[in-house]
């Protein structure tokens, strides 16, 4: 493999919460632009997330700077640069509210919102955004968010939890001797996404089930791992997000529950697990990967994903974690196909551009999914088989591209 040098973004501010609150003064619309498209002021993202929280660090931030910095190269849009501003929410909804409403009285609105990248964020920023129709996108994957009439104008680049629990069902089904599964998750809104999910797609595929939540500040998660194996489960799904998702695997390891093989889900696949998992915790893992982390032969990837391949940098320190770059990548250049189609960065026009998407595959510059949204849904449109599902061990130095 070939080492790339890391990107830098031009013009981006430091990435603290006093950085939020230095952008010029100039006239806000009230059509959810921020500058006016008449200025030649750079088109504003505001990015709202766990910086100091755990949630996200900045090997993935990288990510979306360099597809930021890529659009800049390309001439920016419609002629004008894009430009980041970082807020910190420490990874709390309830800050994360303050940080966007204190930014929204000091600043014109962005044309962008990054609402967190979870969940629990999106659920409590979205209200705001709407209010002021502002366009956001995210990686939150609860179903919760994909209703267009309540949040019309914003757009997940992450899987639904429907659709992961789909292709775990399928991939369950296919084993032939599975007859329970139970679901270990954490009590917080990534339960309140994943568990109706789970239980009717593995209810539907003739499983019988039962969910086991932890609470995700626990250092100590054995016992739902010891309920899941005194119950008899055949299978674990895991599901967690941040430093829990650690604490699961020792925990599993600490119950003795080794031996059952372990799906891990959107949060648990996307995780550091080849970093802060042993070898012993990562047997019988099976997580379930994102196209992206089983990507197809150097001589059929397309123009999209060479250049987030060459933005990374050392791409050989990063066999996993090119499912989560992914996301960060994704959400920068699926808003500026947006903006390209309406030909604006209206917010009106902008929703009605990504619900109606007519880029050309070899112009698509996202990396995740084939196909993205609909007038009825706002998140990936996926089927099923555009996972992969397989066993870590003795894959480790190869996983990004892994196969069944």
């Amino acid at each position: 493999m070939t080492t790339h040098k890391k990107r830098s973004v031009r013009g981006l501010a430091a990435i603290a919460i006093a950085s939020v609150f230095a952008l010029s003064a100039c006239g806000a619309t009230d059509s959810g632009s921020s500058s006016g498209e008449a200025s030649e002021d750079p088109f504003k993202i505001l990015y709202i997330a766990g910086l100091s929280g755990g949630a996200v660090n900045t090997d993935v931030t990288q990510a979306f700077e360099a597809s930021v910095e890529l659009i800049n190269e390309k001439g920016g849009l419609l002629g004008r640069e894009v430009e980041v501003e970082f807020a910190d929410s420490q990874n709390d909804a309830t800050k994360a509210v303050t940080v966007l409403q204190e930014y929204l009285q000091s600043n014109p609105k962005p044309d962008l919102v990054i609402p967190g990248v979870g969940t629990g964020e999106a659920l409590a920023l979205l209200p705001v955004l709407t209010r002021e129709k502002i366009l956001a996108i995210s990686t939150a994957s609860s179903p919760l968010l994909d209703d267009p009439e309540e949040y019309p104008y914003f757009f997940s680049v992450s899987a639904r939890q429907d659709a992961l629990f789909t292709a775990a069902s399928e991939f369950l089904e296919d084993k032939g001797d599975v007859k329970k599964i139970a679901l270990v998750v954490t009590d917080n809104a990534l339960r309140q996404a994943a568990e109706p999910q789970f239980t009717e797609k593995m209810t539907a595929a003739g499983f019988e089930t039962t969910v086991i939540p932890f609470d995700p500040a626990n250092v100590n998660v054995a016992p739902a791992f010891t309920k899941a194996k005194e119950w008899g489960a055949d299978w674990i799904y895991f599901e967690s997000f941040g430093e829990s998702t650690a604490h699961g695997f020792a925990g599993r390891e600490k119950a003795g529950a080794e031996d059952i093989p372990m799906l891990g889900g959107s949060g648990v696949a996307v995780s550091d697990f080849l970093d802060f998992a042993t070898d012993a915790q990562r047997e019988n893992f099976f997580p379930i990967l994102y196209p992206v982390a089983a990507t197809t032969a150097e001589e059929d990837r397309d123009a999209g994903f060479n250049a987030f391949y060459d933005a990374l940098s050392p791409v050989e320190e990063l066999p996993l974690k090119l499912g989560s770059y992914s996301f960060f990548w994704d959400m920068p250049q699926v808003w500026a196909a947006g903006v390209r189609q309406a030909d604006s960065v209206e917010t009106e026009a902008v929703t009605d551009a990504l619900t109606n998407l007519e880029v050309q595959d070899s112009d698509a510059m996202w990396v995740t999914w084939q196909k993205l949204y609909g007038p009825d849904t706002h998140f990936p449109i996926i089927s099923s088989d555009e996972f992969t599902i397989a066993e870590v061990a003795g894959m480790e130095d190869r996983m990004y591209v892994i196969k069944e």
